[in-house]
């Protein structure tokens, strides 16, 4: 064995015994020994300065594949090619303890700070030891279970993260997992890989980890999960304020959970990376159901169940409690609202109006709309700024299902009608409420998503084009899906269909376009993610990752990396570019997995380098695209 000097390739120190080749070696912390394993079954304990202390040959039956000390040095552990895992006390080289649960070659120890647990890794199983006061290892031990025992072939290395909650374990498959060892379970994967992942370590901080494959070393960060003081609803809106990450801001609508003392529906703010509360609201009445963030992440505006519309000033720092602007009522509940130009906002009622609310504290109502108020913006055009709301009207189709026997036409006629909700997007003058123009989005069947977007110059060009006399923007269309699969995009300043296709997979439960319209990727309830192109006709894509309904979707700006989510995890995958047949490939890259079964939202970073959700246990997750 040959001890460096860093960085100079040059050898401190030879230190010679072994007579087999050394498989792994390992520093004690306190800096005053070394240990070293070979594939003969023999271990040796050296002083740096002194040479060998202790030898133990045969101390396995097989290769000592790893070793490690404890965080005080005073004792170590090896592991080897039997099964089994060894205690040994560093004063004396004395065997403490014996484990022999692993039924495969041992490739892995990490033992905690506290030198009151080890968690030992082997070919495709993880155990968890634990410590009595005595340093006595317990006879009890968990064992965690792998979650997909078939997807990779073995478990190559590992590493205990900082703080002893996560283990990072390499794969033979190209990716590494990340444990929660209280929860025993995945709750992340990184894919990707040049080959199998065979080393890992953690930066002195805990906060980088360098993953070495193949012939490659990448960086990467562990998953964030911060806790916040108050549970959070998973309804909550967020804006990163600046190409940093950092500049994050979210806010979120809190959750008692059924404990008294504790608030519900509050509003509260949060700042960074680690979730730092910086501002909660004062009461204002009644409960807060909707929130939205301006571009800049220094105002939130909120809606109320009593119709009741606010906005606040967001902290800098410290955390306090803000006394909101409340802006004006509607008369029913606020369901839709928008941040638009010059800091005007616009909402959108179950009262079927909408309200733009100046920052001089005076409103505009926009009325006459079919329905309840599901979708509001606010965009510039050659005439002002325009108020666009999208509301559905309920009408009823009658039921062409004849019975032939009385009983089935009983049955028919109590079924005689069903519903069928027409889309109505209407324009209007924002300055005065009056009414531009109204144009059906959707009809036929039922709408289940729908989206008022711009689209780009590429997309508008393969459309039919022209304003007529609307003083609408030609690029503002309304995305609409509905349950018989039908998407269409119609064109807000003609009512034109621009784009009109049937998807086979049933319901569309939410979907997104790529930022030149030539993607559209739709989730589905069966937890099928479709990738179609827009600009050609070929089979779309169909991604069959999710066990469940897909809640919300992300596409980045150049439609090469698509984010989905559902009840148990999302994933993203790289769209390549379209093969010689004109479709469509991709790759899945990442897992992660959410510790309650419920997530309905995703925010993502310009960059598209951070992720942001928070699911209905209240956790807050920041997460990194790799």
């Amino acid at each position: 064995m040959v001890v460096h000097a860093a960085p100079r390739d040059d050898s401190l120190l030879t230190l010679r015994g072994h007579r087999a080749a050394v498989l792994c070696v390992d520093w004690s912390p306190d800096g005053a020994h070394l240990l070293s394993g070979d594939v003969e079954g023999t271990f040796k304990l050296w002083d740096v300065l002194g040479g060998p202390l202790f030898e133990k040959e045969k101390a396995h039956n097989g290769h000592i594949t790893c070793c490690t000390f404890s965080p005080d040095s005073t004792y170590f552990a090896t592991g080897a090619a039997d099964g089994r895992v060894r205690l040994w006390s560093t004063r004396d080289a004395s065997l403490l303890y014996t484990f022999s649960q692993h039924h495969l070659r041992v490739i892995s120890l990490s033992l905690s700070k506290d030198n009151n647990s080890i968690v030992s890794v082997a070919d495709n199983e993880i155990f968890c030891w634990v410590w009595d006061t005595s340093r006595r290892p317990s006879r009890d031990y968990v064992e965690v279970k792998m979650q997909a025992p078939n997807e990779h072939d073995l478990y190559l290395c590992s590493r205990l993260s900082r703080d002893q909650r996560q283990l990072v374990v390499g794969t033979s498959s190209n990716m590494y997992e990340t444990w929660d060892l209280l929860e025993r379970r995945v709750i992340s994967t990184q894919r990707g890989f040049a080959g199998s992942v065979t080393s890992l370590v953690f930066s002195h901080d805990g906060e980088r980890l360098l993953a070495g494959a193949g012939d490659m070393v990448t960086s990467c960060s562990l998953t964030r999960t911060p806790k916040v003081e108050d549970s959070l609803q998973p309804l909550f809106s967020a804006r990163f304020a600046s190409p940093d990450p950092s500049s994050l801001v979210v806010a979120a609508i809190t959750s008692n959970n059924g404990v008294q003392g504790q608030l519900d529906r509050e509003l509260m703010v949060l700042r960074g990376l680690d979730g730092t509360i910086v501002t909660t609201t004062k009461p204002v009445g009644e409960k807060i159901c909707i929130t939205e963030i301006n571009q800049a992440g220094t105002m939130v505006a909120f809606g109320c169940e009593d119709g009741s519309v606010g906005v606040y000033e967001i902290a800098v720092a410290s955390a306090s409690r803000a006394e909101p602007n409340i802006l004006g009522k509607h008369s029913q509940r606020v369901i839709s609202l928008q941040f638009g130009p010059d800091g005007a906002v616009v909402s959108g009622s179950e009262d079927r109006n909408m309200k733009v609310w100046w920052p001089d504290r005076t409103n505009v109502t926009c009325s006459g709309n079919d329905g309840a108020v599901t979708q509001v913006g606010l965009y510039d055009s050659s005439e002002g700024l325009l108020a666009v709301s999208c509301s559905r009207d309920g009408t009823l189709k009658e039921d062409s299902v004849h019975g032939s026997t009385r009983r089935a036409r009983t049955r028919a006629a109590r079924a005689a009608f069903f519903r069928v909700d027409n889309l109505i997007a209407k324009v209007y003058l924002a300055a005065s409420g009056k009414l531009l123009s109204a144009h059906v989005a959707h009809s036929g069947s039922t709408v289940t998503c729908y989206r008022i977007v711009r689209l780009a110059a590429a997309a508008r060009a393969n459309g039919t084009s022209g304003r007529g006399e609307s003083p609408c923007p030609p690029d503002l269309v309304v995305v609409t899906a509905a349950v018989d699969g039908k998407v269409k995009m119609t064109r807000l300043s003609t009512g034109a269909v621009v784009k009109s296709f049937t998807l086979d997979q049933g319901p569309v439960r939410t979907f997104q376009l790529s930022g030149d319209g030539s993607l559209l990727v739709t989730g589905h309830d069966d937890g099928d993610v479709v990738v179609t192109r827009t600009d050609i006709l070929c089979p779309p894509l169909v991604l069959k990752l999710h066990q469940s309904w897909v809640h919300d979707l992300a596409v980045s700006p150049d439609g090469r990396t698509i984010v989905s989510k559902q009840y148990f995890s999302y994933w993203s995958g790289r769209p390549v570019e379209p093969p010689a047949g004109g479709g469509v490939t991709a790759e899945l890259r990442q897992v992660f997995a959410f510790r309650g079964t419920l997530a309905r939202r995703l925010a993502v970073d310009d960059d598209w380098t951070t992720l942001v959700t928070i699911d209905d246990a209240g956790v807050l997750y920041v997460l990194q695209v790799m």
